[in-house]
């Protein structure tokens, strides 16, 4: 009898199963399986991976071929590179990860997919498939722009893939803070988050162009960069690390924040001010002889309250929301640099939805980013009004002679890290101000 047979009947109505079971209550069972089988390590390696989303039967039938024909195997490993896409897709009914499977347990040879088990897979979806949960966490207030962002895809998403995918959103650090979301992302935790272009560093050496201090002129000129060539291409810069970037959503830039005034570099020495992780701010501060101590977001207000630092870095809307004003007796309007965050997916998990969900998920992202970003822009003008209106602190805005002293003392921050970041992304980035 022939494996479209076999599939036809046992890995049909065990599909089903599956598709509809929690599949992690298993891991245990079938690791223990796959130690006791004797195959050689590199095979039981793979295995480990792939094996944790199959039912019991076909895991049994699965080990079985694998000790008579591990040659086989490692061919099939070669040519989708990597057991745990295949794996993914096996899960989702996918016709191409349903035929691994196949020609896996039951086939002496690699089965091909037809019509009859394009077929069955489709019905594989139709029947078993769970609803998809994206969990979007992020660190800021739901009234700030990425807030507003994670709220307007929930609600796209909702209306548009009704009881096939489901967004749960995390604001507030709730689920991770952005030092930890990333690895919390790796290992299928959070599917989306939109952390700081600061908090990249570990994976890519590129994206810490964003800290460099006066790079941009506005947000309109960091805009520019981020939709042309160059910025579109730092966007799968960490593939290979596992992390997909789906677009740029803008914060605002930044002002210096202290307990005393801030107007000239040499008013800063000394002072302890809490930064990002990221290497080229610490640079920064480091610049004017200032102590800069990375921090996470959530603690800042707190920090700011006990005194235990002197300022911070931040946007408007970040200042207001987070209340830093009311613990800050200065803010310099010194626009040294930019807030943006990246929206980041897993590789995994983003290469595993099925094409059509997909598509309909980043449309609604798209959509959400722009309107995160069009609040951005409305929330930098109304939120410094607030803070100026609220009387807790005192905005200093800096004269032209000022500027430029603290433009010539954080401008040499760019050389410093010119070889990591790659001088020609620098000077897309600096041509982007033209027209600003």
């Amino acid at each position: 009898f022939s494996a479209i047979d076999l599939i036809g009947g046992a890995v049909w109505d065990v599909a089903v199963r599956f598709l509809r079971e929690d599949p992690w209550e298993r891991i245990r069972h079938v690791r223990s399986q796959v130690e006791k089988t004797p195959i050689n390590a590199w095979i039981r390696g793979q295995s480990l991976w792939t094996f944790e989303i199959f039912p019991d039967d076909i895991v049994e039938l699965a080990i079985e071929r694998l000790a008579a024909n591990g040659v086989r195997w490692m061919t099939l490993y070669d040519q989708f590179n990597d057991l745990q896409n295949v794996a993914v897709c096996v899960r989702k009914g996918n016709a191409e990860g349903l035929n691994v499977l196949g020609a896996l347990v039951f086939s002496e040879s690699p089965v091909h997919t037809d019509a009859y088990f394009a077929t069955k897979a489709a019905e594989i979806v139709a029947l078993g498939a769970d609803e998809i949960v994206i969990k979007f966490g992020h660190v800021v207030a739901e009234n700030t722009p990425k807030g507003q962002a994670a709220n307007k895809f929930k609600a796209l998403v909702e209306q548009r893939l009704a009881g096939k995918v489901k967004v749960e959103v995390f604001p507030n650090s709730q689920l991770f803070n952005d030092n930890t979301v990333l690895q919390a992302m790796l290992l299928g935790d959070v599917q989306l988050a939109a952390p700081s272009l600061s908090k990249f560093g570990k994976y890519t050496k590129k994206l810490p162009i964003f800290d460099l201090p006066f790079l941009f002129k506005n947000i309109q000129a960091a805009e520019r960069f981020q939709q042309g060539p160059a910025g579109q291409k730092l966007l799968m810069s960490m593939e290979s690390k596992g992390l997909i970037g789906l677009g740029y959503l803008h914060n605002g830039t930044k002002q210096l924040s202290a307990s005393k005034p801030l107007r000239v570099p040499a008013d800063a020495k000394g002072l302890k001010f809490r930064i990002q992780t990221s290497d080229v701010l610490a640079a920064q501060f480091e610049a004017v002889d200032a102590l800069p101590l990375k921090k996470a977001f959530s603690e800042v207000f707190t920090l700011l309250q006990t005194k235990a630092i002197d300022g911070q870095e931040n946007t408007w809307s970040n200042i207001y929301s987070k209340k830093f004003f009311e613990v800050q007796d200065y803010i310099t309007e010194s626009n040294h640099g930019l807030i943006d965050y990246l929206v980041v997916t897993g590789a995994e998990f983003w290469n595993g939805l099925p094409a059509d969900i997909r598509t309909e998920v980043k449309k609604a992202l798209d959509e959400a980013i722009a309107h995160g970003n069009k609040v951005a822009l409305q929330k930098a003008v109304s939120d410094r009004k607030l803070i100026m209106d609220s009387g807790r602190t005192k905005i200093l805005q800096l004269s032209d002679s000022e500027r430029k002293k603290w433009v010539e003392v954080m401008k040499p921050v760019w050389k410093k890290f010119e070889d990591q970041i790659g001088k020609d992304l620098i000077d897309a980035a600096v041509a982007s101000n033209v027209g600003s």
